[in-house]
């Protein structure tokens, strides 16, 4: 987990203890494990540590060689590779970065396998180079003001720099209404940017530029002939990413829905563990239950905990407390996330208190194996369900045939921030033509939901004292699954089919063979009763500020009850909407109300 930060001034001038201290304040629950500065003439890094690898537990950042300085968070997994062609090199991922980066200058992220995001200074050159991982695993924020770059692992930690000018975004902020998020580099406050995934940015007495890089491939499907060599391949390469991710320096746990993703992360683990190759000691699984409830997946969880005799740690689902969001918005400054995501907060504390830090999940699988649905509507409409969430899908879909603001956004603000313009632009440059090239890059170069859903995800976990470690995310494995025919992915009604084929031994028939999938907007109905029904779309200071229409609001939320009487719930056009505007209230009156404590 770990957090990172620094100042770097262009003039030259020196850098002092702050902002870097305040800023490294709303850093502090990344850092159970220490905090330290490094100050080199215009620079100041600072680091925020966890240490979650046997390897970290050694090595101290800001890591320094000569003239050279480092400040890394995540995880290298081609450590053997790294380590030959960096002689000598010291057994840390943070050196090893820092290695590769002397050797490789801005080339250097391209060789990185792994979760990471970090900053290096080259003091002779004076320059600072950051870079994030190729799928953006890892968060790097940045800010420029005031002849200064500040940057750090959360974009709301930024604001410990007093200096830094609290406005906001409006055009993100009509991308959220409109439940379609797509850029990747803004966030909610006007100059506040991510450094995208697959980036570097580069600071100099010149300024600031970033620049997409070129990772090397890693996955090789030619010479693939049948299911069985397509099978066997995918479990080469899940193998990988599991092992990888099971390197730590304290028991590793794992979600467990009972779904076949976090079904199959753990039945790879624990073979892995059978086998020797990782040290199983204490691996445990943690799980939410939903009593009487459609979605309850507790039979399917029992035959993988009683398939492989797991340790397993159940909580019984709950409604949210709707003071979290807006607690989280306060301590974060950002938007504060989503009911189906905050329900499993009861079990991160549980965990911590187990003694785990690292925690694997199998998300990401339905954006890389689920394969592409009937094609209709051309190759872009096709192209876009590929790679956003069914709900963002459907709402872009229309903004973009429409070309209309949705009616609960002020036509106004729509008209000023060109919102249907901003939602449309990136998507006419996307790769249309079909080809291996084309579907990785569309992968890398989307839109902003994927960066926003994982970065939501990092961040709570984060606040647990816990590590984000997701398989499925292996680059590896997203490169395999975006080059496979498309019938490796889906067969009939049989989604992710290389997925069931390649680990069928590692997953009991009930999950292996399982076509459905737990449907959980009744989350999102308790927590709108919660938040206050109604009643709290009647009076959206959002509205007072111009952005939103109560009225339009009102009714769709209106609409929502009556199809939730009449036992259907419209996700796209209903439920994720009514979250997002309600989202976006909570954010604004919370992170505008003054309110800077980390």
């Amino acid at each position: 987990m770990s957090g990172l930060a620094g100042v770097f001034y262009f003039d030259g001038r020196p850098a002092g203890p702050e902002p870097l201290g305040s800023i490294l304040t709303r850093l502090a629950h990344r850092g159970p494990d220490g905090c330290a500065t490094w100050i080199d003439g215009s620079v100041a890094l600072g680091f925020r540590a966890m240490h979650t690898t046997p390897e970290a537990v050694h090595e101290h950042q800001p890591f320094v060689k000569g003239k050279l300085g480092i400040v890394f968070h995540g995880r290298l997994d081609n450590r053997d590779e790294l380590r030959k062609a960096l002689a000598p090199a010291g057994d840390g991922d943070a050196e090893l970065a820092l290695l590769a980066c002397e050797k490789w200058g801005e080339d250097a992220p391209g060789r990185l396998l792994g979760d990471f995001a970090f900053a290096y200074w080259d003091a002779a050159r004076r320059r600072l180079l950051c870079a994030r991982d190729w799928i953006g695993a890892r968060p790097l924020a940045y800010a420029v003001h005031a002849g200064r770059l500040v940057f750090a692992s959360e974009p709301g930690a930024l604001f410990g720099d007093a200096g830094l000018p609290r406005e906001p975004n409006e055009g993100v902020i009509g991308e959220f209404l409109a439940n379609a998020v797509t850029h990747r580099e803004e966030t909610v406050w006007k100059g506040v940017l991510r450094l995208p995934p697959s980036h570097v940015l580069v600071a100099d007495a010149a300024g600031v530029r970033a620049r997409q890089y070129a990772p090397r491939s890693v996955s090789d499907v030619s010479g693939l002939a049948s299911d069985l060599e397509y099978g066997n391949r995918f479990r080469e390469l899940f193998r990988a990413a599991v092992l990888c991710r099971l390197r730590s320096n304290t028991p590793v746990c794992a979600d467990l829905s009972g779904g076949l993703d976090s079904s199959s992360v753990v039945g790879m683990a624990q073979a892995l563990f059978r086998e020797g190759a990782a040290e199983g000691k204490g691996f445990e699984t943690f799980s939410l239950s939903f009593p009487g409830r459609p979605c309850d997946e507790r039979a399917y969880i029992d035959e993988v905990v009683s398939m492989w005799g797991l340790q397993a740690n159940f909580e019984e689902a709950a409604a949210a407390d709707p003071g979290i969001y807006a607690a989280s918005a306060a301590r974060t400054l950002d938007f504060p996330g989503y009911p189906n995501s905050a329900v499993a907060l009861p079990i991160r504390p549980l965990a911590r208190k187990r003694g785990f830090r690292a925690v694997l999940t199998g998300i990401g699988s339905d954006e890389w194996l689920m394969g592409p649905g009937p094609r209709r509507g051309g190759v872009l409409r096709a192209a876009l369900r590929a790679v956003l969430p069914h709900p963002a899908f459907e709402t872009v879909a229309k903004v973009m045939g429409k070309r209309k603001a949705p009616a609960w956004i002020s036509a106004e603000f729509a008209r000023r921030i060109s919102l249907v313009d901003r939602i449309h632009a990136k998507d006419r440059h996307r790769p249309l033509v079909p080809g291996a090239e084309a579907a990785r890059r569309f992968a890398i170069d989307g839109t902003g939901w994927g960066q926003h859903m994982l970065e939501i995800d990092e961040r709570d976990m984060a606040w647990h004292g816990l590590e984000l470690r997701m398989p499925f995310y292996d680059r590896r494995l997203i490169e395999f699954a975006l080059t496979v025919p498309r019938e490796q992915l889906r067969r009939g009604a049989a989604t992710k089919f290389v997925l069931r084929g390649g680990l069928r031994d590692l997953l009991p028939p009930a999950v292996r063979d399982r076509r459905t999938k737990a449907d959980f907007s009744h989350l999102f109905a308790e927590a709108f009763r919660a938040l206050g029904g109604e009643r709290s779309f009647q009076s959206l200071t959002t509205a007072a500020r111009g952005w939103t229409n109560t009225g339009p609001a009102a009714s769709l939320y209106r609409e929502f009850l009556r199809e939730e009487a009449a036992g259907r719930m419209d996700q796209s056009r209903l439920m994720w909407p009514l979250w997002m505007i309600g989202g976006i209230e909570i954010w604004y009156s919370r992170a505008m109300a003054g309110i800077t404590e980390p």
